[in-house]
């Protein structure tokens, strides 16, 4: 297995068993990694999630 193969791995590994998806009453609901008052980091957060 090449090392971008296991990089990938791990990776989805870590978005399937480590982030999760904050949901707030009254508010959009974002990833754990994201800073929630902060719109770009929401955005970037949910890009990452994405990726994989």
């Amino acid at each position: 297995m090449t090392i971008a193969k296991i990089r990938k791995k791990y990776h989805r590994q870590i978005c399937d068993k480590i982030i999760r998806i904050i949901k707030k009453a009254g508010a959009k609901d974002y990833p754990n990694n994201a800073d929630g008052s902060n719109a770009a980091s929401r955005e970037i957060a949910w890009e990452l999630v994405k990726l994989n």
